[in-house]
């Protein structure tokens, strides 16, 4: 389960504020009256709580995992393989 990895300050949240502004990201903080939160622009943001209409925390990464082809595969191994340098 992907989402067991992530130490709960840093687990995706979704927040709308009594302003209804919409701002998603991932939490770095939390208090009894204060949130901070690192927004899908980077921004630092930090929110009372009596402030937010609805906050919720996601157990799950926000993005999903990639499958990656046997031709992807082979490129990215190539790639590491020129990390090395010589040897």
């Amino acid at each position: 389960d992907p989402g067991t990895a992530l130490l709960p300050i840093n687990k995706p949240v979704r927040i709308v504020t009594r302003n209804e502004e919409t701002i998603v990201g991932r939490r770095l903080n939390e208090d009894t009256y204060t949130v901070q939160v690192i927004d899908s622009q980077e921004r630092l943001r930090s929110l009372k709580k009596s402030d937010l209409v609805s906050y919720e925390i996601s157990d799950a990464p926000s993005k999903q995992p990639t499958t990656l082809s046997s031709d992807e595969v082979a490129d990215v191994i190539s790639y590491l393989l020129t990390l090395r340098g010589l040897q």
